[in-house]
């Protein structure tokens, strides 16, 4: 049986009311601000007030000295938000299909009519005024209610003879009325036995806020008498009156501005205040704030470590009371939406007699369900006590597996852990990254084509320029002004395409990664931005400003890669040029020669390497930067904090890449500021991420720093590991400035003025 928040027997009501009992009003909104010229005597009316029934002064003075005292403030955040930052779940009322049908729908509710996050810091305000009051707005859409939440004010109610709840309002201003069912959520926080006005920590709290304020008053005015010097004015007995008061105006000038103008004949003098630091009130400030500070999380030490300290065995003992607190507080609030939120939800929804879903914090520690996973197993398999399933998913707050679903199934008996190196789990991440390499190489080789294709325009205005010209001097000055005028817009936009797509496939494969399934696109192609973002938009989360941030920056690189690459192949028909020169060949000579040197160059012919290098190395950056930004966000620095070097470790691995294969290493450290992959050109290694867990139980050497120097055995040669010149930055950190150290200067001067 469910009791309601008054203690009776939940009340079922037939069709939700969808009546606005307590809206706000504009009365709601000022307030009689009991707080100003506060008194211990005032203290005591109020409080006197509120245990004849009338709260509507002191929920005022509650929430006025919350708001004035920074002390105060901050105390009930850190309780509430060490509420808020705890994981949740709806879990199953029961192991019957419509146990699971009514959970999952009280979830979906959730998720798309309440701001869960915003309802718990509402109704936790009970920590400190005793209660708090959110009224339910229900909607009736295609036969189904809908609950929308409003926090409605403390003042709006009262306590009636039997210290139930009551709303004031215009019919019933003194007693109120009573409340309808199924209609108020109320969070009730019994920090202390006895009337339900005095509940809330508040009301201690406000005698050690009403002593601080007379301090700090007092401290004021002490630093203003003895903070500053005085200033006294000296005058001879001829002094007239006029004279005495033209001096107190100069003393009170100097007091402000600093300056002023006197009689020669008159003597200002500045007595120096008496030295004192105010310390009795500091001291008086600082109990106060400790007393508050008992009061509201029950300790002091995580808050208010002055220059006495304090031990830490001590801190954690208080620490430990402090957290007892937190699991009462997310009880309560759990308790509370199941009896006034999920029950009538079910009950409009479902009917009377249907088990209701209950709301689970996760309060326990890790440490602590560590240590009942292991109880759990003595009483199971050491002494043969029985226990039932649904004992034992409530215990764990495991929801109940439904008909259908795939299950996780313990290994063989009799089988050990397997060594780290033949790892199933590694493996398959390995497996993974070896076939997500094979689909990056299968995109390059589709691009190579299609970048052959951008650029043909730009070699057949080359080609015709070289064709028209009858010497070689004449041809360089036509090359330079062919060059200016290429238009690059066709490559340009097919980079664009590229690395926004490989970017987000290395986002997308580091998102897919979740309880070690590894999840890869088998086809990819150069999508348009728009089907990027279509095909992209569920699989990896972007928020708008992130994408657009993307778009810019792939936009920018893409156009300055498509600048320089045609600025290489110009490069290399100018070392032909050159060579030509100097070996005396005609015109004739060169253009004979003009096929043989582009496809040797690798721009042109069945071969392109040129343009399959600049598309590679590209895509390849852009698949590596992809898979960095996901693999440092928040959520997977904290599941997997550890990162393992991977090398492709075949033919064509470089010795130092094969160096740091299976090297493991925390994600911020320094080593993956050099050696973040690509580390050279057509590089293919990558990154593994790894969690805690895997780490500690494979006992995992984690690496530090840079890698060693070692020695080779044959020569004698210190050899210090490096990545490939060029290739030593982190590509996810640094921008992408091309080297023109080797080009033409007149060439360069073109490039630049393009």
């Amino acid at each position: 049986m469910i009791l309601g928040a008054d203690g009776k027997p939940y009340k079922q009501t037939q069709k939700p009311d969808r009546v606005e009992y307590a809206p706000i009003r504009l009365e709601d909104k000022y307030s009689t601000y009991p707080s100003n010229n506060l008194s211990p005597a005032k203290v005591a009316r109020i409080f006197r007030e509120s245990d004849q029934g009338d709260i509507y002064r002191l929920m005022e003075l509650f929430e006025e000295l919350e708001g004035k005292d920074t002390h105060v403030f901050s105390q009930f955040q850190t309780r509430k938000s060490a509420v808020m930052g705890m994981d949740w779940e709806i879990m199953d009322a029961g192991q019957e299909k419509l146990d699971h049908e009514v959970a999952e729908f009280v979830r979906n509710v959730v998720d798309e009519c309440l701001d869960m996050e915003d309802i718990f810091m509402d109704l936790l305000d009970a920590i400190g005024k005793g209660f708090s009051v959110m009224e339910i707005l229900w909607d009736i859409r295609n036969g189904r209610a809908y609950p929308k939440l409003k926090w409605r004010e403390p003042k709006k109610f009262c306590f009636g003879d039997y210290q139930e709840m009551r709303l004031l309002n215009d019919e019933n201003p003194i007693n109120g009325m009573e409340l309808p069912p199924n209609k108020f959520v109320i969070n009730r926080n019994k920090s202390r036995s006895g009337r339900p006005n005095r509940a809330g920590v508040m009301w201690v709290v406000t005698w050690m806020t009403l002593f601080k304020t007379y301090t700090v008053k007092d401290w004021l005015a002490f630093s203003e008498v003895y903070g500053m010097p005085i200033r006294i004015g000296k005058y001879d007995t001829s002094a007239t009156q006029e004279d005495k008061e033209a001096l107190m105006r100069a003393i009170i000038s100097i007091g402000s501005d600093a300056a002023g103008v006197i009689n020669k004949n008159t003597e200002v003098q500045f007595v120096e205040a008496v030295k004192s630091d105010g310390e009795l009130f500091t001291n008086l400030a600082n109990f106060c704030n400790a007393e508050i500070s008992k009061a509201v999380l029950g300790q002091t030490l995580t808050t208010e470590v002055g220059a006495a300290g304090g031990s830490r065995a001590l801190g954690e003992t208080q620490n430990q009371v402090r957290k007892d607190l937190v699991r009462s507080d997310a009880k309560t609030l759990a308790k509370t939406l199941r009896r006034d939120l999920f029950a009538p939800l079910v009950l409009f929804n479902f009917g009377p007699q249907v088990k209701v879903p209950w709301l689970k914090f996760a309060t326990e520690e890790q440490e602590d369900a560590d240590k009942k996973a292991d109880r759990y197993k003595t009483i199971i398999c050491d002494i043969g006590l029985p226990v039932s399933n649904a004992h034992m998913y409530e215990a764990f707050g495991i929801p109940t597996p439904q008909e259908g679903e795939d299950l996780v199934k313990p290994p063989a008996a009799g089988t050990l852990p397997l060594p780290f190196k033949d790892d199933l789990q590694l493996l398959a991440l390995k497996k993974s990254e070896k076939k997500s390499q094979a689909v990056i190489d299968k995109f390059v080789s589709e691009l190579r084509a299609a970048g052959v294709a951008a650029t043909a325009d730009d070699m057949a205005a080359i080609r015709k320029v070289i064709e028209e010209s009858v010497d070689l001097k004449e041809l360089r000055e036509k090359l330079l002004s062919v060059y200016k005028g290429l238009n690059k817009k066709k490559l340009q936009e097919l980079l664009e395409r590229a690395l926004f797509t490989a970017q987000l496939f290395g986002r997308q494969e580091i998102a897919a990664i979740s309880g070690d399934k590894v999840n890869v696109i088998d086809e990819l192609k150069p999508l348009e931005f728009e089907q990027a973002v279509k095909y992209f938009g569920d699989k990896v989360p972007m928020r708008p400003a992130e994408f657009k941030q993307l778009m810019d920056a792939v936009k920018s690189k893409a156009f300055t890669v498509a600048g320089v690459t045609q600025m290489e192949y110009m490069q290399d028909i100018f070392d032909a040029l050159k060579k030509a020169l100097s070996d005396g060949q005609t015109v004739a000579e060169f253009k004979t020669g003009l096929t043989e040197l582009l496809e040797n160059k690798g721009w042109e012919g069945k071969l392109p390497h040129h343009i399959d290098l600049v598309f590679r190395q590209n895509v390849q950056t852009a698949y590596q930067v992809g898979r960095y930004q996901q693999m440092t966000t928040t959520a997977a620095v904290e599941a997997r904090p550890y990162w393992m070097y991977d090398a492709v470790n075949d033919e064509s691995t470089r010795p130092s890449h094969k160096m740091m294969d299976g090297q493991v290493r925390r994600y911020d450290d320094p080593f993956w500021d050099e050696w973040y992959p690509p580390n050279g050109f057509g590089c293919r290694c990558g990154v593994i991420t790894l969690s805690a867990q895997q780490v500690k139980q494979r006992g995992i050497d984690i690496q530090r720093g840079m890698p060693r120097a070692t020695v080779d055995i044959e020569t004698g040669e210190i050899i210090h590991w490096k990545p490939d010149k060029g290739f030593d930055v982190n590509p996810a950190k640094t921008e992408y400035k091309p080297d023109l150290s080797n080009i033409d200067s007149d060439l360069k001067e073109a490039y630049l003025q393009k």
